[in-house]
């Protein structure tokens, strides 16, 4: 039983670390122009821009498009944003709060 607990808490602890170590930072942000967005579905839709994926491969940020989404009971959205510190820029994706 004690083994399990270790093995887990490890398992959960490297987890942690390489979902960290997924974020990655870039001496410029990275530019993009949004062509057009698509008719809105109803009018209870809200839109949400997109988002940049990390890709530690080629060490890029992708670009996913925006979308539109039916509000979330109880919940607002607050659209991803780009920060910067000492080491460059890195994207703070959206997500429902």
């Amino acid at each position: 039983m004690k083994n399990n607990l270790l093995y887990s808490t490890l398992f959960i602890a490297a987890f942690c670390f390489i979902s960290c170590a997924e974020t990655g930072y870039v001496s410029a942000e990275p530019t993009y122009v949004e062509i057009g967005r698509p008719i809105q579905p109803s009018p209870a839709h809200i839109w949400i821009d997109g988002d940049w994926v990390w890709q530690s491969q080629n060490r890029v940020y992708v670009r996913n498009e925006g979308h539109w989404d039916m509000p979330r009971h109880g919940r607002t959205y607050t659209q991803g944003h780009w920060e910067s510190n000492g080491k460059g820029h890195h994207w703070i994706p959206g997500k429902w709060h």
